[in-house]
């Protein structure tokens, strides 16, 4: 770099001596203009040659979807009936195996920002506006639990004994909830579709339906083989896809209908596993048609405002679907109960018992027919303390002397019972309506685990996997919602633990009052208005969106 060898010197020449000086003997040295960026590589001869990428159109992902659910059916059904029970039941452990480890795998994937823990967090959650949509769906696939009324029904085209009435006003009151928690879903789903969003074909999944249904009979007719197990596995698989696929906007409504087919066919493997004398079966069909009638006038029939109390009293149907089905299942069987049987019978009137009345508080809440403010009774952690005893005690005596003598069964089942509703009472009456939310879906996977206690007691393999389901993903889906509002869950079950400290604080400030026609007035005038969505949107007819003008 020095003009002469063995000097030292600055060769101004040189363009990297150049452009590392700034200063040279004393001035400043003019800038100099920036280095042209080198020339782009040429692109590769393989990357030329690669086929351009053609997005597919709404009508071609709907029709491969439906291929896919149908495919997969009709294996099932196919596999069912060329094969045995003990294969089928291997089949289906092996499937649900299959999917929970497919969803464990790609549900979190690796982070793809700096910030990880967003990033998982951020894939983990459902949809913040999908909560409600996804306890809707949860709660109508609960329904599922007037299939234990299908194995108590009997008397031909009517009831003949007392459990066997129970077992069809179960069944009523299940699929009243069935029906009503599908339309509120999709109503809630259609709360969020705008004119842009792509056609939907929703219609197309009647071809499947169809086909496994139609199929199923006539597969039936000729022998059950293991046509049962094949059900059972579709049910299960199709609920498990409806949970998930509530997790975003773009596969809301499919899950919607997912559910749906999944509950289906529950219901046809489940009567193909009861095998009703014809008039009874008139009976099981006439009863859930009225019920499923029922629920869909009525969540067709109720405004946009009122659809989150209407999932609160259609969910204490199910509480009281349970309680119905559980005592029905002990009387009849009350001359040979196992141990098993007393005890998931029992607990199943418990959870049910809670349920039915906890979310009939909610709902009284959510409605206005009943103070949002929590009602702190005196002494009620004693009360609910002894109100658990008393289960513990009644249980005890239950399972000691129920066998063989109806009149304990019966009283002791009454007790529990009025003890079970109580409890139901108290506890959500305690809580505050703005975390009713948080409680309805609490009380969804207290169903859920309802429905694990009647599998168990029944023999049912689908209110078993249907049941874990619903209380897994009910109790997580209760974290997250509490998550987002920035509470804990114990903050909102028991948040009366602590009576509110006392201060001598006083409001201050001055109320400035308006009119209609001033807002109205102040709205013209502005040059920007910020609407935000809050509380309000659950007390009025805002809808659900934010926007700036």
């Amino acid at each position: 770099m020095s003009p002469k060898e063995g000097h030292f010197g600055v060769d101004l020449n040189d363009e990297v001596v150049r452009r590392s000086i700034v200063t040279y003997n004393g001035e400043l040295l003019p800038t100099l203009p920036p280095l042209a960026p080198p020339a782009p590589a040429a692109p590769k001869a393989e990357a030329a040659q690669q086929a351009k990428v053609v997005a597919l159109t709404p009508w071609q992902k709907a029709s491969r979807e439906v291929a896919t659910v149908t495919a997969g059916m009709g294996t099932a059904l196919a596999l069912g009936k060329l094969t045995g029970p003990l294969f089928m039941s291997n089949i289906f452990t092996f499937s649900l195996a299959g999917l929970i480890g497919y969803r464990v795998v790609w549900g979190v994937r690796l982070p793809e920002s700096d910030n990880e823990e967003a990033t998982l967090t951020r894939l983990m959650q459902v949809a913040p506006a999908l909560h409600s949509p996804l306890m809707s769906v949860t709660n109508a696939i609960s329904g599922m639990v007037g299939i234990g009324g299908f194995f108590i029904m009997g008397g031909g085209y009517l009831p003949q004994t007392f459990p066997q009435a129970l077992g069809a006003l179960s069944v009523l009151l299940a699929f009243v909830n069935v029906s009503g928690g599908f339309v509120i879903t999709k109503r809630m789903l259609d709360m969020f579709r705008r004119p842009t969003d792509p056609p939907e074909y929703p219609w197309l999944y009647a071809v499947p339906a169809l086909l496994f249904g139609g199929g199923y009979i006539v597969a039936a007719s000729t022998g059950m083989a293991g046509l049962v197990q094949a059900g059972y596995m579709v049910s299960s698989l199709l609920c498990i896809g409806s949970l998930t696929s509530l997790a975003s906007q773009a596969t809301a409504r499919t899950g919607n209908l997912m559910g749906m087919m999944g509950v289906g066919s529950g219901v046809l493997a489940s009567l193909a596993a009861v095998g009703f004398a014809p008039e009874t079966l008139i009976q099981c069909l006439a009863v859930a048609g009225i019920g499923s009638a029922i629920g869909g006038i009525l969540g067709r029939r109720i405004t946009p405002t009122e659809l989150p109390q209407m999932v609160a009293a259609l969910h204490s149907v199910v509480g009281l679907a349970a309680v119905l089905t559980s005592i029905g299942s002990v009387m009849a069987a009350v001359d040979h109960l196992d141990a098993l049987h007393m005890v998931t019978g029992y607990l199943g009137v418990l959870i049910g018992g809670v349920t039915f009345t906890g979310s009939i508080v909610a709902f009284m809440k959510l409605s206005g027919r009943m103070s949002s403010r929590p009602s702190i009774l005196p002494g009620r952690h004693l009360i609910n303390s002894g109100l658990l005893a008393a289960n513990a005690a009644t249980m005890t005596a239950f399972i000691t002397a129920a066998p063989g003598a109806p009149a304990i069964a019966a009283a002791c089942l009454a007790a529990n019972t009025c003890f079970s509703f109580a409890k139901g009472y108290t506890t959500t009456s305690a809580i505050g309506g703005a975390d009713m939310p948080v409680v309805i879906t609490v009380l969804n996977a207290y169903s859920g685990f309802a429905l694990v206690a009647e599998g168990l007691m029944l023999n049912s393999p689908i209110l078993t996997t249907v049941g874990s389901l619903i209380g897994v993903s009910g109790s997580i889906l209760s974290y997250i919602m509490c998550v987002a509002m920035n509470r804990s869950l114990a903050n909102v079950l028991f948040g009366g633990i602590s009576a509110p400290a006392k201060t001598d604080h006083q409001i201050e400030g001055e109320i400035t009052k308006t009119t209609v026609e001033d807002t109205a007035q102040a709205l013209k005038d502005a040059q920007k208005v910020v609407i935000v969505v809050g509380y309000g949107s659950s007390t009025s007819t805002t809808r659900p969106y934010e926007c700036s003008c």
